[in-house]
């Protein structure tokens, strides 16, 4: 178990540098510290919303349901990535002055 779970968690640094990249770049300028707190607000408060849930489900119908509504969010959440790509575009910088 505690080899599967360094295998779990050996994608997490890579994920979030690459969040906070991508969070800098799309962002305006002058709102980039902004645009890193909404991406960490949602992944905190989606932990505490899937504990919850799942805590709930393996309390009542078991754990295979608890489960199975992780696979579910899961898919949802890469068919909205997939479906708003095209938002994840660089935002308009300013070019700089010629002296």
């Amino acid at each position: 178990m505690g080899l599967l779970v360094v295998l779990a968690g050996l994608p997490i640094a890579p994920l979030i540098a690459t969040r906070n990249e991508l969070a800098g770049v799309v962002a305006l300028p002058g709102s980039e510290t902004e645009a890193f707190t909404w991406p960490l607000t949602a992944l905190v408060a989606g932990v505490a919303l899937g504990a919850a849930v799942s805590g709930a489900l393996a309390d009542g119908p078991g754990w295979q349901a608890s489960v199975l509504a992780a696979v579910v969010a899961s898919a949802l959440g890469a068919l909205v990535t997939v479906g708003r790509r095209a938002t994840l575009r660089p935002a308009r910088r300013a070019e700089p002055a010629l002296t």
